[in-house]
């Protein structure tokens, strides 16, 4: 390996055991380098975004935004279930509904771990379906903290009419995202499949990139006409510990 990359990635290698960060003079010792070179690759590091400078009575040094992001990004759906499951096992149980984490890779959302009211007990499981993207609820909450060039990427087009109530015009579903922006809950009413719902809201963790979304799922009547507000209320207390499940496990 190149030795000033090399230096760099030991660098951030021993940083990444301690969150709480460390000062110069600990660091150097561990790398088995001169401070003034620590000094140095520290400085590039922070320049970068990688590592960000904290003080705790003195100055330490722990992983920056720009690494937890690409740890973010880069989080094997493994690793997402095992934080997601007792999170959606506490929400079937409360609802009564079926409810899923989906995830945007690529230019896809597919649910990555689904709980149904009466498999708590299994666990989670991995069906990996894609919802559609136009009218399911948990891609509405996805796409709507996305740029309008990105959903335009991601969008087919023309937007396929699946029942009555399916929005295909832009202009129409543009507005409906930045309802969903300031209310962080997104519905599909019929949209994909005549007699069921969805209710959604984006995992918004500060820094990162919307790419999970929390849903639940069940007939209109269930879902939406016989309890919609216990239920949205719910799912956003699931949605707010998700969040913080992730960003403690990041930054972790």
């Amino acid at each position: 390996m190149h030795e000033p990359l090399d230096r760099y990635i030991r660098t951030l290698e021993v940083l990444s055991g301690f969150p709480n960060g460390l000062s110069l003079a600990p660091i150097a010792e561990i790398l088995d380098l001169p401070r003034t070179t620590v000094h140095r690759l520290l400085k590039g590091l922070t320049e970068t975004g990688m590592v960000e400078i904290i003080d705790r009575g003195a100055l330490c040094y722990q992983i920056g935004p720009r690494c937890i992001n690409l740890l973010y990004m880069g989080a094997t759906e493994e690793w997402v279930r095992s934080v997601c499951q007792p999170i959606l096992e506490d929400l079937a149980m409360q609802t009564g509904q079926s409810c899923f984490v989906a995830k945007l890779s690529g230019n896809f959302v597919r649910s990555i771990a689904i709980m149904g009211p009466d498999t708590r007990v299994r666990g989670y499981v991995l069906p990996g379906s894609e919802v559609v993207l136009h009218a399911a609820s948990s891609a509405k909450a996805i796409l709507a903290f996305h740029s309008l060039e990105r959903v335009s990427q991601i969008l087919p087009n023309p937007l396929p009419k699946l029942t009555p109530n399916t929005k295909i015009n832009m202009s129409e579903i543009i507005e409906e995202y930045e309802v969903i922006r300031n209310t962080r809950m997104a519905y599909c009413i019929g949209e994909d499949v005549e007699g069921y719902a969805g209710i959604a809201s984006p995992i918004v963790i500060p820094g990162q990139s919307v790419i999970y979304a929390i849903a639940l799922t069940g007939s209109i009547d269930s879902l939406i006409n016989r309890g919609r507000d216990l239920n949205e209320r719910r799912l956003k207390i699931a949605a707010e510990r998700l969040a913080q499940a992730l960003s403690s496990k990041l930054s972790g």
